[in-house]
């Protein structure tokens, strides 16, 4: 049963939201991959070339897993480094009514 997450993207003084639609939390990871993708030209400075930095970093198996935060349920993180700079990704499962 696929299930609402909100992306709370800081990158390059921008907060960007976003929510994608996926049955777990690593898949909408990769569902949130797309979304920037397309939106891209909306980000500040986040391009193609940025785009493929953030999927090879997620790529390694040490910066895949989103950490859960202490003492909360259903939100994690994520920070990103690429050339452009650091980018703190929070996720927030959501329910949809």
């Amino acid at each position: 049963m696929n299930q609402t997450y909100t992306y709370i993207f800081e990158f390059r003084g921008g907060t960007y939201v976003s929510q994608v639609l996926a049955t777990g939390l690593n898949e909408s990871v990769n569902e949130w991959l797309k979304v920037i993708s397309a939106q891209s030209s909306e980000i500040y400075q986040l391009g193609a070339t940025t785009i493929k930095e953030i999927e090879k970093h997620l790529e390694q198996p040490k910066n895949r897993e989103p950490v859960l935060l202490n003492n909360l349920q259903n939100v994690w993180f994520i920070d990103i480094h690429t050339k452009q700079g650091l980018g703190l990704v929070h996720i927030v499962q959501t329910v949809s009514a």
